[in-house]
C-alpha cells in the first residue's frame, strides 16, 4: 500500500491532485488538513487509513465519518472495550471531568470509569461517566429523600419512621392503626359483678349496660336469676297446668304434621321431639279458662322466643290463624281417629 503521511500535505497540493485525478479526491485533501497525525491518506482509494485506538490494528474509513466525529475504532467492539476497560481515559470520561464533577470523584483510568462515594453511606463505587450517580444503590437513594422523623409508639413502644408530610397532620404518635385503636380507646376502671376483679372496659359499653363483667365466664355465670334480661319474675318455676300431659303434646305434633311452624323442619331431622310452644306465654293454659294455642317449634326457633316476645306472640297467632284456622291441636277423638286410620 503506498502512504504519505498526511502532515506532508497542503491545500494546494491537495487541488492540484484532484484536478488531475491520479492522487486523492477533494474531500480527502480538506479531511488530511484535520486528521491527527496517525492518519493517513490511501491514494487508490481515496480513504483514510487510521490506527484503531483499542486493538491497534489499522483500518481505513471515509473522511466524512471522521468529519461527523465517528470513524475512531474499527469495530462496535473495539469501541466498547475502549471506553469500558481500555487503556486510556474515555472522550465522555474526559468530558466529564471537564465539566466540573464533584470534588469526591475519583478517575479508575485502567476501566475507564468515574469512582464516586456514596452521599448516603459513603462506601466508594464505580459508575459510567454518561450517567454520574450520586448513591450507590436505590436504598441509599430512597433514604437520603427520607426527610422525616424517627418516632416511638406511644403504645409498643416501637422505633418507626414517619415522613415530616405525615407528622404535619399529627399523625406521628402510634406506629400502626392496631395501637391507634388501643391509644385513643377511652376506658373506664370497674370491677366485675361476678368474681370482683378489677378490669378496664370500654367507655360506650359500660355507659350502655347496667352490668359489668370481667369475661364471658363471669357473664355466663352472671347473668342469672334477676340479672337477667329475660327475667319475668321467677314464673319458668312455676308449675304448669295438670292438663298439660305428654299426651297433649303429642296431638300438638300431630297437629301440625310433626313439622316446625316456622321453617318446616322436621322432628325426624331434628333427631329429638318437636318443642311445644304456649303462643300466650301462659303456662296455666288449659286450666284458667282463656283462650290458648300453642305451636310446634324446632329447638332453635324455641330458644329464640325467649327473646322479643310480643313480637313472636302475634307473628304465631298470625300463622296459625291464617293457616290453620285458629286451631293448634287435635281433640282426644281426632287423634285416636288419626291413630287407627294410619
Amino acid at each position: 500500500m503506498s502512504t504519505v503521511q498526511s502532515s506532508l500535505f497542503d491545500y494546494e497540493v491537495a487541488v492540484q491532485a484532484e484536478e488531475k485525478s491520479d492522487v486523492v479526491t477533494a474531500c480527502t485533501a480538506l479531511m488530511v488538513i484535520e486528521a491527527p497525525a496517525w492518519c493517513f491518506v490511501h491514494k487508490g482509494s481515496g480513504r483514510i487509513v487510521k490506527h484503531c485506538p483499542s486493538c491497534g490494528d489499522w483500518f481505513r474509513t471515509i473522511p466524512s465519518m471522521i468529519r461527523n466525529g465517528k470513524g475512531k475504532y474499527c469495530s462496535h467492539r473495539c469501541r466498547a472495550h475502549y471506553v469500558t476497560s481500555g487503556s486510556a481515559i474515555s472522550k465522555s470520561l474526559a468530558l466529564a471531568l471537564l465539566s466540573g464533577v464533584p470534588h469526591w470523584t475519583q478517575v479508575d483510568k485502567g476501566g475507564g470509569m468515574l469512582v464516586k462515594k456514596c452521599l448516603t453511606c459513603g462506601d466508594w463505587f464505580k459508575t459510567r461517566p454518561s450517567r454520574i450517580s450520586k448513591y450507590c444503590s436505590e436504598s441509599c437513594r430512597d433514604k437520603s429523600a427520607k426527610t422525616g422523623e424517627v418516632l416511638h409508639c406511644a403504645v409498643c413502644g416501637k422505633v418507626f419512621y414517619r415522613a415530616s408530610w405525615y407528622i404535619e397532620r399529627g399523625f406521628n404518635e402510634y406506629c400502626s392503626k392496631k395501637c391507634s385503636h388501643v391509644g385513643r380507646r377511652k376506658t373506664v376502671n370497674t370491677t366485675c359483678d361476678y368474681c370482683g376483679k378489677s378490669f378496664d372496659k370500654r367507655k360506650c359499653r359500660y355507659d350502655h349496660s347496667d352490668h359489668h363483667f370481667c369475661s364471658h365466664a363471669c357473664w355466663q355465670a352472671g347473668m342469672v336469676g334477676e340479672n337477667s334480661p329475660n327475667w319475668r319474675g321467677g314464673i319458668s318455676f312455676e308449675p304448669y297446668c295438670p292438663k298439660w300431659t305428654p299426651e297433649l303434646r303429642m296431638r300438638i305434633r300431630a297437629f301440625f304434621n310433626n313439622q316446625c311452624v316456622v321453617c318446616g323442619k322436621s322432628g325426624s331431622k331434628e333427631k329429638r321431639m318437636l318443642s311445644c310452644h304456649h303462643v300466650e306465654y301462659n303456662k296455666k293454659a288449659c286450666c284458667d279458662g282463656k283462650p290458648v294455642q300453642f305451636a310446634a317449634l324446632c329447638q332453635h326457633h324455641h330458644n329464640q322466643t325467649n327473646f322479643d316476645r310480643d313480637r313472636w306472640e302475634a307473628m304465631l297467632h298470625r300463622c296459625i290463624d291464617e293457616i290453620w284456622g285458629g286451631r293448634s291441636y287435635f281433640t282426644r277423638e281426632e287423634y285416636a281417629a288419626l291413630k287407627q286410620g294410619g
